[in-house]
């Protein structure tokens, strides 16, 4: 029922809002959660000695938020961006081509490849843009 009522209305914000989706927003949170099966639950270095899950968020500029990914807490928040990408709905990625794509705003811990990013243009049309961290910057500088 939930679901059904969620897919309609999401239809008709599509429909009448499509055209203002500019930019997508892609971040996680961790919840401390010992219920969970094994599998979408591990430790996590910020909760000690306690099992969480890990919620993988996409919205767009409107602050809509679409369907999450929930995962075990232990892998990185980079291994998850096309399992979250493919969440959206396709009436959402159909507006987006390889020369228009859509500009999908992370923070540091979603930085990726240039290759795995020239994938997901091509692919989903999306390009990710994430912040770098400060010791990455340094470490570049070290190498030169």
């Amino acid at each position: 029922m939930y679901d059904k009522a969620y897919d309609e209305l999401m239809n008709l914000y599509l429909d009448n809002f499509r055209s203002s989706i500019t930019d997508l927003f892609l971040d996680s949170t961790v919840v401390p959660n010992s219920n969970l099966p094994n599998n979408l639950t591990s430790f996590c270095f910020k909760f000690k000695n306690k099992l969480s899950m890990k919620h993988n968020i996409i919205c767009d500029n409107n602050n809509i938020v679409y369907k999450y990914l929930t995962t075990s807490s232990q892998p990185p928040d980079s291994v998850f961006i096309e399992q979250t990408i493919d969440k959206l709905p396709r009436k959402l990625l159909d507006i987006y081509t390889y020369n228009k794509s859509c500009t999908s705003h992370c923070d540091a811990g979603y930085i990726i490849c240039k290759d795995i990013n020239v994938k997901l243009r091509k692919s989903k049309h999306m390009t990710i843009n994430a912040q770098y961290r400060k010791n990455m910057v340094k470490n570049k500088r070290e190498n030169k």
